[in-house]
């Protein structure tokens, strides 16, 4: 049986700065070797207060599965990400080997800026 690599974030190089409301991609590959091996790859985002995968809903969400559980193969994979609240937030890619869930690989990760869209109420005063 084979064994994860290497996990490579290859989207965002830089960082995406999206708008509020906005969405950027994510892509990576995954890398194995000595064989077919069977792993769950996960996106997570951190707000400052831990890593956690994308879920559905969140400053940073995915309507996209995650994780992709059950890969056995090298491959390269992406996934759309919405931007729902401004702030600065990293994001990456984590793999977890089923026959070992100690043994895991983490991309580096990227920064993502969120910016607010302004949208307060103006008020017109004519004299």
């Amino acid at each position: 049986m084979g064994r994860v690599n290497s996990v490579a974030l290859n989207a965002p190089a830089t960082d995406p700065t999206p708008a509020e409301g906005g969405s950027f991609t994510m892509t990576g590959q995954v890398s194995v070797g000595g064989g077919p091996t069977d792993y769950d790859m996960h996106w997570q985002w951190n707000d400052g207060g831990g890593w956690a995968d994308l879920a559905s809903s969140g400053a940073l969400s995915t309507a996209g599965t995650n994780p992709q559980v059950n890969l056995t193969d090298a491959a390269e994979y992406s996934i759309s990400v919405a931007a729902n609240t401004a702030g600065t937030y990293s994001v990456r890619m984590r793999t977890v080997d089923h026959r070992d869930s100690d043994a895991e690989d983490v991309s580096f990760g990227q920064t993502v800026t969120v910016s607010a869209v302004g949208g307060g109420r103006r008020i017109f005063v004519i004299s």
